[in-house]
């Protein structure tokens, strides 16, 4: 059970600091989970999403 959760958890801190370094190319797999990991990854989709928004204004 914990490489269920420790596994996507150090995935999405990659994820977040790639997009911390302006990296909006990076794929986020994690988000297909029913859990409260996937509640997180659809956070982080969302998060994308809006930087990506802002770099265009």
């Amino acid at each position: 059970m914990a490489n269920d959760i420790s596994k996507p958890i150090v995935t999405m801190t990659n994820i977040i600091l790639d997009i911390s370094n302006n990296d909006l190319t990076i794929n986020i797999s994690v988000e297909e989970r029913n859990d409260e990991v996937g509640d997180i990854a659809q956070a982080l989709v969302i998060f994308k999403k809006k930087c990506i928004r802002a770099r265009k204004t």
